[in-house]
This record gives structure tokens, C-alpha cells and sequence, in this order.
């Protein structure tokens, strides 16, 4: 599956501002309660499964990449929104840096194994500087959306 398979310019933030890795979770999940894609009565459960991954071990990862995720049982399909926040987000990350790209993914319990080897194809998609950059300085979300997708289908066809 691709990050553009799961998200949509309404899905993308930007620019996202957030004080701590857990008001950005917050925000996030807010967001998707906002735009319809989880039920309001489903929120504080949604906030509880990533907060639990949160602090089982962070999510955030080197190069300013994070991606806060949790299982849960309420939703049919996999839930995400992406933050890009150019000043940065503290994260608790691998390398200490701060997270100027956030993927929060609510994933169906049923389908966890299954979104591992997204997460993976996300996160190699993400490792490549000039991207990251580029997104971070995109001019609206559809901008940003538009980069996700080229930059897909040129990894497709380098295969």
C-alpha cells in the first residue's frame, strides 16, 4: 500500500505546529475527527492505543520522521493523517532531533501484520533528504500531495 493510497490533501496538515509529541497525537486525531474519518465517541480510545505505543517505545524516528501509530478495533479501515511542521515537533527520537514529518496511522487491529510492511515502504519513501525538504516547503497540501504521488510512481518505476 501507498502513503497516497491513505491520505489526501485534506488529510495532509500544513504547516502543523505542536508544542509536544503528545498535543501533535492530539491535534492529529482531532483532525480526523474534524474531516469525518473517526467518530467522535471513538477519540479518547484512539488517543489511548497510540498513547500506549507512545510509551511502550517513540515512534519518532532519525531524520525528523515520526510515525505515531496504534491498533484499534472501531475502525474498518486504516486512518491517517500526515503533519508537516517545519519548525519541528520534540519527539523523543532516535537521534534526538526533532519531528518535521508526522504520520499518525490508526490501523484495524485485525490488519496489523499487514500495515508493518507499510509502514516499512513509508519510511524508506521518507528517508530520501530531497523529499522531506521538498515537502516541508511545499506551498499548500495539495503541493504536498502532488510531490507523495511523483515521487511514488518514480520509485515504482525504478523497480
Amino acid at each position: 500500500m501507498r502513503l497516497t493510497d491513505l491520505i489526501e490533501p485534506l488529510r495532509i496538515l500544513l504547516p502543523f505546529e505542536a508544542a509536544t509529541r503528545w498535543d501533535a497525537i492530539e491535534k492529529m486525531v482531532a483532525h480526523l475527527t474534524a474531516i469525518g474519518s473517526l467518530r467522535r465517541e471513538n477519540q479518547a480510545d484512539a488517543l489511548e492505543a497510540i498513547r500506549h505505543r507512545e510509551e511502550a517505545h517513540s515512534t519518532g524516528m532519525e531524520h525528523g520522521i515520526a510515525l505515531p501509530h496504534g491498533p484499534v478495533d472501531f475502525l474498518p479501515r486504516v486512518e491517517a493523517v500526515l503533519a508537516l511542521a517545519p519548525a519541528g515537533v520534540p519527539f523523543d527520537s532516535i537521534d534526538g532531533r526533532p519531528a518535521r514529518i508526522v504520520l499518525l496511522l490508526l490501523v484495524p487491529r485485525n490488519r496489523l501484520q499487514k500495515h508493518v510492511r507499510t509502514l516499512a515502504g513509508i519510511a524508506r519513501l521518507l528517508n530520501d533528504e530531497e523529499l522531506r525538504e521538498s515537502l516541508l516547503s511545499a506551498g499548500s497540501p495539495e503541493d504536498a500531495y502532488r510531490l507523495l504521488r511523483a515521487e511514488e510512481n518514480t520509485a515504482l518505476h525504478r523497480r
